[in-house]
């Protein structure tokens, strides 16, 4: 019994202390962004060995990573966050494994691992990216177009700084949103495309409150950049620039390159002469292809032709070491080289989703053969009904013909009937003279290919009846008005005309089409009219009937 006590209590206990801890987790996550020092203080004070799960290991990898980064606190040992990486991969929301790729790449591109940062940028890439907010995304296309920017990949800058800011404005971070502006706008000067540096330079013009003593400095730069480009003379030039220096006297934070090129503009070269060497003196020159290119142009001006040559050579050497780095280390390749491995592992699913897929295509074609093999008998039975039901028609033409004198005096009584007898009157011309036409065509090759003209045949059926019943109500107005009084429908009065014009019950039925019903049709039509059960058929009481109302009349006497 103590045992049992003492396990139940230490589960209780781990069970309290994992709570505590995932508390801490929390209360640090919450604090990542508004107070990053606090996020960092608390999850340093947390004792690593109580990480009870790989999950719970996993999540504070993450946050710790996370903070560190924040806390601008650069790393360049991936152990810190590999337990995350490692843990997320497989499990865990999207916007966790985004976030592990993310941080991982930063921590490559602060070992200078250009490579490995973006290929863990690409598997950010191909994470559940819907899942991920536009600020988190705008982070990692900002550090996208940094990795290409800082190998002068301009193209590859420029696609992902446009996306940068885009997700920037989404998420509402105007400040971001107008560095990136900023930064894509210097990349497409680089690459000769003034008009869309000058658009993305006017976008960020309205979010200038945004910027930091950085921004502002990279915002004069490029609009004196612009200035030069554009017709404005370099007297104005000169002057803006000049205004600019006097209001931001930050000469660290200068680009005096490009304010060199303005006085050469201008023609003061020992002017240029002197911003330069302040260039020099803020900046690493030695790699500075752009430096050496404005120095040889400085030192030919004032005719110093042996330091102009030497500058024009070490401007080339720069330039050639630049190009040859860049074709050694082709970061497209990187990307397609992730590509490649994940095809090869989807590679191994191809073959078996392929045998599957062909084996639901023959299931398909299989159903499809049956249906169409199904309709093709269903018309074929479809067009022997009509055939069938065009001989009993035919019949029924022929002894109403013969009571009534055939469609010219059905035509006659049209015209000195009412508009709606004249109507139903054509209708049984209209009905034998379609099923004729059709009839008396070849049989179609294909039955699939008169479906439509069946159905439309088929759909006036009633009216055939109906025609029958207004003929005969017509010429024999006594019969159908006791029709009527026994509360008999059109089409059950136009049923029973059926029969006076000398059709039997199995006739009557393919006439209405309705073969297997007769017998339902005919006990309705018998309980409205009160027969009994064991009196006469129905067809013969109602010839009994007519004969008894008009012995010796018939329908050709009427005329």
């Amino acid at each position: 019994m103590i045992y049992i006590l003492l396990v139940i209590s230490l589960i209780a206990f781990g069970a309290c202390g994992n709570a505590g801890i995932e508390a801490e987790l929390d209360t640090a996550s919450r604090h990542l962004e508004v107070q990053p020092e606090l996020s960092l203080k608390l999850l340093e004070n947390i004792d690593q060995n109580k990480l009870s799960s790989d999950k719970q290991r996993a999540r504070y990898s993450l946050l710790y990573s996370i903070a560190l980064d924040k806390n601008y606190i650069d790393i360049t040992d991936d152990s810190i966050i590999a337990p995350a990486v490692k843990y997320y991969s497989d499990h865990g929301d999207a916007q966790s494994r985004f976030l592990c790729h993310y941080y991982e790449a930063r921590i490559y591109e602060n070992a200078g691992d250009v490579d490995n940062a973006l290929l863990c940028i690409s598997k950010a890439e191909r994470s559940d990216t819907s899942k991920v907010d536009a600020g988190t995304l705008s982070m990692l296309y900002a550090m996208k177009c940094m990795i290409y920017d800082g190998v002068w990949r301009s193209r590859e800058a420029i696609q992902a700084g446009e996306l940068a800011r885009k997700y920037a404005l989404m998420a509402g971070k105007y400040r971001h949103y107008a560095y990136y502006c900023l930064s894509t706008s210097a990349a497409y000067r680089r690459c000769g495309d003034k008009e869309s540096s000058r658009r993305n330079l006017s976008d960020a013009e309205p979010y200038k409150s945004y910027f930091t003593l950085l921004e502002k400095h990279l915002y004069q730069d490029l609009v004196i950049c612009h200035m030069m480009d554009s017709d404005v003379s370099g007297t104005e030039v000169l002057a803006y620039t000049e205004r600019y220096l006097s209001e931001y006297p930050q000469y660290d934070m200068i680009n005096w390159r490009n304010i060199a090129r303005v006085y050469q503009e201008a023609g003061q070269f020992e002017k240029a002469s002197e911003m330069l060497a302040l260039h020099s003196e803020y900046n690493d020159v030695s790699s500075d292809a752009g430096f050496h290119s404005i120095l040889s142009e400085l030192k030919e001006a004032s005719g110093d032709y042996e330091k102009a040559l030497y500058a024009q050579r070490t401007y080339s050497l720069i330039s050639d070491a630049e190009a040859l780095r860049l074709h050694k280390s082709d970061l497209r390749l990187v990307e397609e080289r992730y590509e490649g491995e994940i095809n090869l592992l989807n590679q191994k699913h191809r073959t078996t989703q392929v045998i599957l897929l062909l084996a639901i295509a023959c299931m398909l074609l299989g159903y499809v053969f049956y249906r169409w093999n199904k309709e093709r008998r269903a018309n074929k039975r479809e067009l022997e009904e009509l055939q069938r039901e065009y001989e009993i028609l035919s019949v029924v033409k022929d002894k109403v013909s013969r009571l009534d004198g055939a469609y010219q005096y059905l035509n006659e009584q049209s015209e000195r009937k009412s508009d709606t007898e004249s109507e139903m009157l054509k209708i049984l011309g209209y009905r034998i003279g379609s099923l004729a036409a059709f009839l008396q065509q070849p049989t179609p090759d294909s039955l699939s290919k008169v479906a439509v003209q069946i159905d439309n045949l088929k759909k006036n059926r009633n009216y055939i009846v109906d025609s029958i019943g207004i003929l005969y109500a017509v010429n024999y107005p006594e019969f159908i008005s006791e029709l009527r009084g026994y509360g008999l429908t059109s089409s059950e009065i136009g049923y029973c005309c059926l029969f006076l014009i000398g059709l039997n019950m199995p006739e009557a039925g393919k006439v209405i089409g309705k073969p297997s019903s007769i017998y339902n049709i005919n006990s309705a039509i018998r309980k409205k009219m009160n027969l009994p059960t064991s009196s006469t058929n129905l067809d013969k009481w109602l010839l009994n009937r007519f004969n008894e109302l008009y012995p010796t009349r018939t329908m050709s006497e009427s005329k």
